[in-house]
Order: structure tokens, then C-alpha cells, then sequence
């Protein structure tokens, strides 16, 4: 499979590709933090087997077409009642794939049900690998060194903040040392140095000017910031880097 990183989840969902075309069917999660590439290997799944024989869901809704032989659903913790899902996962008449960043969150039944793949941490070579081929040429070693911090290794990091350089080194060129670089990241992407932008550090500013806890409905309030949108820009990066931590009483600052 054309996916770098995670070897040995690639490894075995290549295996189970090859049990399901032997007719076979399986139940697997994909467990990852958000950005790790879980929606990109599920999709390479299913182009493989043929988007034709595929039904794609998520939320709000979690709709799938039972009559399609491979069944992917996104952020399945988001769905409030898994009971129903049962049934069809018991039936074995369909391969289904579920990917999830809040594991935690899933109901024990469902989880007995799945074969559990959990991705890990990209390994520095890995990450430099996957910047260099979305940058399409090799970075001169300082600015590798920045970027692993700046995208915490997570590809979907990697992929935004590259698609950016891309256009900006065309207007300025590449720069051949750090200082240049973190000039470049502060003076047109706001980023600071370690990858955070104007939101995220609003978000821990805030909380750190409340005294370090709140709920999210007290912090989109401060913020004036809708929380579907603290929920999925800009908490999964402080989450991933251990600045935050999340609980029913709210978010904690961890620093």
C-alpha cells in the first residue's frame, strides 16, 4: 500500500485485504490521534477493493448502504447510539472499517467487535520523508529539524503547513538557515515556534487567564469561537502535544 509510516498497521490491513478478497469479511477500527492518516488508509482500502463496492459515513447522520460490500464510518465515537450498528457488524455479510481519535469514548461492546488497529508515532525519518514528497524536493536539514517540531509529526499538519510553503518559497525562495525560516513562519504564517497559530494560542492564553480549567461552552464563550470549531482545529493539535487535558469537568491546562 502506498502509505508511509505505520508499518505494521499497513502490514496487517494489507493481510485483511487479502482475507476479504478471499471472501471474507472483518470488523476494524482504526484508532489514532486526529491527523494521523486514519481516513487516508481507510480510502486507499477502499480504492483498492473499488469505490463502486464501497458506502462512506460519518456524522451528523452515520448513513451507509448495506448493499455495499465495504462499509467505512468516520469519527465513530460522534455516534450516540452504536446499538443499532450490532446487528449488522454480527452479520458478517460486510467489511466494515471504523475510525475513531477517542477510543475512549467507544462503548465496550463495539470495540469487542472490531480488530483494534492503533497507529503510532511517526519516527523522524518518516516524517521527513512524508515532507519532502509533499514538498516534491528534499528541505536543507535546519528547516527539516523546525518542521518536525512546528507539525509535531502529524501529517496532517504536515500536509497544511506544506501546501503553504509551497507558494511561499515560489515568492521568497527556500532559506538556507533556521533564523530565516522562523522569520518567514512568524511574519506570514503567524506561526510561533512551535506551530501554533493566533487561535490555538488565544485558546491557552484564555484558559491559562481563567485559572488553567473551564468548561468548553465557558471557553467558546470567552473566545467568541463557535466549539465545533475548538473541537476540530484547534484542541486535537494542544490534545496530541499534551497542553490540554480533557475530562467531564472540562479542559485542564497541562502546562
Amino acid at each position: 500500500m502506498d502509505f508511509i509510516g505505520q508499518t505494521k498497521v499497513v502490514r496487517e490491513v494489507t493481510l485483511l485485504s487479502f482475507s476479504t478478497a478471499e471472501g471474507n469479511n472483518h470488523n476494524i477500527l482504526f484508532s489514532a490521534p486526529s491527523g494521523f492518516g486514519k481516513t487516508t488508509l481507510a480510502l486507499i482500502f477502499l480504492r483498492g477493493k473499488g469505490l463502486e463496492r464501497s458506502s462512506i459515513g460519518g456524522p451528523p447522520e452515520f448513513r451507509y448502504d448495506k448493499s455495499k460490500r465495504y462499509i467505512f464510518l468516520d469519527e465513530i465515537h460522534m455516534l450516540k447510539d452504536p446499538e443499532f450498528l450490532y446487528s449488522d457488524l454480527d452479520s458478517g455479510l460486510n467489511t466494515y472499517i471504523l475510525a475513531t481519535n477517542e477510543t475512549g469514548l467507544l462503548k465496550e461492546p463495539l470495540i469487542n467487535r472490531c480488530i483494534v488497529l492503533e497507529f503510532g508515532e511517526y519516527t523522524d525519518t518518516e516524517a521527513i520523508t512524508i515532507i519532502n514528497n509533499l514538498m516534491g524536493f528534499a528541505l536543507p536539514d535546519p528547516i527539516l529539524e523546525i518542521l518536525l517540531q512546528v507539525t509535531s509529526k502529524v501529517p496532517r499538519q504536515m500536509k497544511m503547513i506544506c501546501t503553504r510553503l509551497q507558494y511561499i518559497f515560489r515568492t521568497h525562495g527556500v532559506p538556507t538557515n533556521a533564523e530565516a525560516f522562523l522569520e518567514l513562519l512568524s511574519s506570514i504564517m503567524d506561526l510561533d515556534e512551535r506551530g501554533y497559530n493566533p487561535m490555538q494560542r488565544r485558546y491557552l492564553e484564555y484558559l491559562n487567564t481563567i485559572g488553567g480549567s473551564a468548561s468548553i461552552t465557558t471557553i467558546s464563550n470567552g473566545l467568541r469561537v463557535p466549539k465545533s470549531t475548538l473541537l476540530r482545529e484547534v484542541e486535537p493539535r494542544l490534545l496530541y502535544d499534551k497542553k490540554l487535558f480533557i475530562s467531564s469537568k472540562g479542559r485542564t491546562l497541562l502546562e
